[in-house]
């Protein structure tokens, strides 16, 4: 995988003043920190680093980079609905991918496909399919950027498998399933864990850029 790069179809966005993007495709989005942003850009000012600016072809750089995704809740069901209106908010002042859809069900193949741009033939909520192959997470730190991945209900960081409450399955948490992440448990352990695991995670808004990650999921 030389470059990351999954889309269907055509993705479409909603702009809106600042910078922060929303991204909402079923169960999938992503946002970006406009108080971080803001901070890189008067480093980059004083730097003498021009700002660049957008244009068709072109995205503003984002300092943070969050994906949430929630499962199980069709489009239809919560676009327009009364009953989530902090997410509607969100649509209504940043914006929403009206062309972004599923690889297809059930849940396995899609995460494969937001984190290494493939479904590799997986079909299945499979537990045992591991890839040996280039993801998300690799293309992050040859950047030289930072990652982790906030599992809720992981027993443990790397847990393999399902927990025995249920609460957490392994198909949800599409790291585990490349191999350069997985056997280096190092690595895994580092980046993939509840959020209870993580200092970081509860730090204070006023000092969210210096404590996360520049992506985290």
């Amino acid at each position: 995988m030389k470059f990351f790069q999954h889309r269907q179809t055509p993705v479409f966005f909603q702009r809106a003043p600042g910078m922060v993007l929303l991204v909402l495709a079923l169960s999938l989005i992503a946002v970006s920190l406009t108080s971080c942003g803001a901070q890189q850009q008067a480093r980059q000012q004083a730097a003498g680093i021009a700002n660049p600016s957008f244009s068709p072809t072109s995205s503003p750089a984002f300092s943070h980079i969050f994906t949430i995704v929630l499962e199980n809740k069709e489009y239809t069901t919560i676009i327009g609905k009364s009953d989530t209106p902090y997410l509607n908010s969100l649509v209504s002042i940043y914006g929403l991918a009206t062309q972004y859809y599923a690889i297809g069900h059930p849940s396995l193949p899609n995460y494969m496909a937001l984190t290494g741009g493939s479904t590799f033939g997986i079909t299945s909520d499979c537990t045992t399919c591991f890839q040996h192959a280039q993801n998300l997470a690799d293309q992050i730190e040859a950047s030289g950027r930072s990652w982790k991945a906030y599992m809720e209900n992981m027993p443990s960081p790397c847990y393999i498998g399902d927990s025995p409450d249920g609460l957490y399955v392994q198909k949800h948490n599409p790291f585990l399933y490349y191999d350069d992440i997985r056997t280096n448990h190092t690595r895994c352990a580092t980046h993939t864990f509840h959020p209870v695991y993580s200092r970081s995670f509860w730090q204070p808004a006023t000092r969210l850029c210096l404590a996360y990650p520049e992506y985290m999921s």
